[in-house]
Parts: structure tokens; sequence; C-alpha cells
């Protein structure tokens, strides 16, 4: 889901180390930042679709979403902990 956004954001990388300074790497880079957000919000939508089938697993989307935005922590430790929690079948 993460594959478009990064996949761009590497090419585009790669095309501007050799000019940092450049006004199109600047205003491109700068686009990314709402195409990304975007791609992300979708992404978030569609896993809370199908995650959401019990009052449970909206609890555990929501503490996930505070803890994140709260910590700071990258998230895919808090995917690897709802991950581990899923198949220990407490969700």
């Amino acid at each position: 889901m993460c594959g478009p956004t990064c996949v761009f954001a590497f090419f585009v990388g790669r095309c501007g180390t050799a000019s940092k300074e450049a006004r199109w790497r600047l205003i491109i880079q700068a686009a990314l930042v709402p195409i990304s957000l975007g791609l992300l919000g979708a992404s978030t939508l569609v896993i809370a679709r199908v995650a959401g089938q019990s009052w449970q697993t909206v609890a555990l989307m929501l503490l996930t979403a505070a803890v994140t935005y709260r910590l700071r922590l990258n998230p895919l430790w808090i995917f690897a902990i709802a991950a581990v929690l899923g198949l220990a079948g407490a969700v």
C-alpha cells in the first residue's frame, strides 16, 4: 500500500542527488508531501475498513493511532504488536 509513494520518492531522491539546490527538485519535493499524505490516508482507510469488524478491533485501531501520535513511534512497531495480539487470539 505504501509502494507507490515509496517508489516515487526513491526515484525523485535518486534524480535529485546531483542537484540538491535545483529549483525543480525543491518544487517536486514539496509536492511529494501532500501526495504522500493522501496515499497514506487512503491506505489507512482501506486497512481500517477491513480490520474494523468488531468493537475490539476498532478499539485496537484507535489505541494504535493514539499511541503512534503521542509517542512518535514508527508505526511498523505498532503493527507488529497488533499482529502478535492477533496471532495470539487476543483480538
